[in-house]
């Protein structure tokens, strides 16, 4: 029998969501600073995150 994770997988969505959004400011931060052209790809690029992640109201 497997061991269940689900409660790990639970209390470490929360950190991977704040770790996300800081990644995405930090990007937007940095193009800003360097008058570079913002856009949703760029952003998710650079901050390794899917593109879904900045229309997904649950994230």
């Amino acid at each position: 029998m497997r061991a269940d994770k689900s409660t790990h997988l639970a209390e470490a969505a929360p950190r991977r969501l704040l770790d996300c959004v800081a990644r995405v400011q930090a990007t937007l931060d940095s193009l800003e600073r360097d008058g570079r052209p913002v856009t949703v790809d760029g952003v998710a690029s650079r901050a390794g995150a899917s593109r879904t992640f900045r229309y997904d109201d649950a994230q």
